[in-house]
């Protein structure tokens, strides 16, 4: 029997607070290691609108994710469907491209050489978990379907004119 909505959103919230607590203590971390290096001040306003769009990218695929997939964004407690509507459409991951936003953003609203850094750090490593481990698992979990996905979505830029 499925979890009731509510429990799924709830742990989706927990989840998705606990990586960004997470990701975030990092960058905060990284940019104590500016030692004097700023970058110029005018970012700070793109890096605020970058962190605000990239976090709300981010919401709408957990709320996605809770919806339509029955589950959360953790590799522990994946969704139980296919999902494939919302920014998903458009891109086959959308979150952590939101997410690397967020951080990159946040790493420029901070003016932190450092934090920007850490947000590629943070890319690449998701990055290397879709590659190694999400692609086949959900080639092997979904089969042609998602192979049919993979054709005519593209893993990184989101391609509009589907």
């Amino acid at each position: 029997m499925a979890a009731p909505t509510w429990l799924i959103a709830l742990r989706s919230f927990v989840v998705a607070m606990l990586f960004t607590a997470f990701w975030v203590g990092g960058l905060l971390y990284a940019h104590r290691l500016d030692g004097g290096l700023s970058l110029p001040g005018w970012l700070a306003g793109v890096g605020l609108a970058a962190a605000i769009a990239g976090g709300l990218v981010c919401l709408v695929c957990v709320v996605t994710f809770t919806l339509r997939g029955r589950g959360t964004p953790a590799p522990f407690d994946p969704p139980r469907e296919f999902v494939v509507t919302g920014p998903y459409r458009y891109c086959r991951n959308p979150m952590l491209l939101g997410f690397c936003a967020m951080l990159a953003g946040l790493g420029l609203w901070l003016l932190s050489p450092a934090a920007l850094g850490f947000a590629a750090f943070a890319f690449l490593c998701g990055h290397l978990m879709v590659v190694l481990w999400e692609e086949s698992h959900l080639r092997a979990k979904f089969g042609q379907p998602y192979i049919d996905y993979c054709t005519r979505v593209p893993r990184w830029i989101p391609k509009f004119d589907l």
